[in-house]
């Protein structure tokens, strides 16, 4: 073994957490959970969605963005 710690492991990936999410919704949507489950299923869920909330995206450049330009003015409304 090594000496190194391990990074981490407690922290999920975006995979794992979209994984997680998916199971969550399952159990829930099944109807088979007693009101509590529910309340902690819940509860995990909204950490996990939160985890990601608090992550900037990338943001996209305006020019990746093209919309189409009218070339005829006439045409135009606004």
């Amino acid at each position: 073994m090594s000496g190194k710690p391990k990074q981490r492991e407690t922290e999920p990936n975006f995979e794992g957490a979209m994984d997680r999410l998916e199971k969550i919704v399952e159990q829930m949507e099944s109807g088979k959970l007693p009101l509590e489950d529910l309340i902690v299923r819940y509860e995990e869920g909204m950490n996990l969605v939160k985890d990601f909330e608090s992550t900037p995206e990338p943001a996209t450049p305006r020019s990746v963005v093209d919309e189409p330009q009218n070339t005829n003015e006439e045409i135009r409304l606004f």
